[in-house]
């Protein structure tokens, strides 16, 4: 309770009873609680301007950083204006219970900023090559600055998967043994496509503490979209693909499937690291080279 909403309580309260009793011998018995309330009201004001400082420093931590922001296309804190063009390459590994490391594949993730007359648009394109030989990629694009999603092309060596985002939802279709099948469903939330992200983290004023939460289109549960968790937990010095040391914060995404712990170079906000404990228990680690 603050200074003012008690001494209130306290004046309405004394000043009721002086109300229902006027008289001039409880005007003068309550004389000693006017004194009192003079002084305290005189007290108040000087603590009004002496902590004037301390009352500023409870205003700034209202607007405490570790609140949750809940993050959508087009929020004001989206910022891909540092993030320049990049082509990092990774491996893919998994350790055991031993902590030994059994190679899956490589990986690679580009970034490309494509600039027109009409509008400034983000194409990114991830490639994994696994050690049996079997490819995967994805092609998204998204608006440059929202991160609002436009269209996602998926191949791998069972089908051809194509995404339009629209106004309504979302629809595409999936091409596979010369065969053809189509989909649609409308969503009410507002939520980034999965494969950017990686991207949605890149692009958040991460500070250790920080908090977000975030919606992702997913085509693998009934709702459509999926939950996302973020949260800043530290910070560390780690090297880097090219062996520099290198400041990075850790940044922690958990959904329904589990949980991805990524470490994020603090100054170009490239991704070095992401581990995700798999149900199994085991660690699958993408690591930048």
């Amino acid at each position: 309770m603050c200074f003012y909403t008690f001494f209130n309580i306290l004046v309405q309260q004394d000043f009721r009873g002086l109300r229902r009793a006027p008289s001039k011998s409880n005007l003068l018995f309550n004389l000693p609680f006017i004194m009192k309330t003079l002084i305290f009201a005189i007290a108040i004001s000087g603590l009004h301007v002496t902590n004037s400082h301390s009352i500023q420093e409870e205003n700034k931590n209202e607007r405490n950083p570790n609140k949750i922001e809940i993050i959508t296309p087009n929020h004001p804190t989206l910022n891909t204006s540092e993030i320049s063009d990049f082509n990092h390459k990774y491996v893919v590994y998994e350790n055991d219970e031993n902590n030994n490391r059994h190679l899956i594949g490589l990986y690679n993730y580009q970034m490309r900023k494509i600039q027109s007359k009409a509008q400034s648009d983000i194409r990114i394109k991830k490639e994994q090559l696994f050690i049996n030989g079997k490819e995967q990629s994805d092609v998204a694009l998204m608006a440059d600055k929202t991160l609002k999603p436009k269209y996602v092309i998926n191949k791998d060596d069972k089908a051809v998967t194509l995404i339009s985002y629209t106004s309504e939802g979302v629809e595409g279709n999936v091409m596979m043994n010369s065969t053809t099948a189509t989909f649609a469903y409308q969503t009410m939330a507002p939520a980034f496509d999965e494969q950017s992200t990686d991207l949605v983290v890149q692009s958040l004023p991460l500070n250790i503490g920080y908090q977000a939460t975030f919606w992702t289109y997913s085509t693998e549960n009934e709702s459509n979209v999926e939950y996302q968790k973020l949260a800043v937990l530290g910070e560390v010095q780690t090297k880097a693909g090219n062996d520099q040391l290198t400041n990075a914060y850790i940044v922690e995404i958990s959904n329904s499937t589990g949980t991805k712990t990524y470490t994020v170079a603090k100054n170009t906000r490239s991704i070095l690291k992401v581990v995700q404990i798999l149900a199994n228990g085991k660690e699958l680690v993408m690591e930048r080279i």
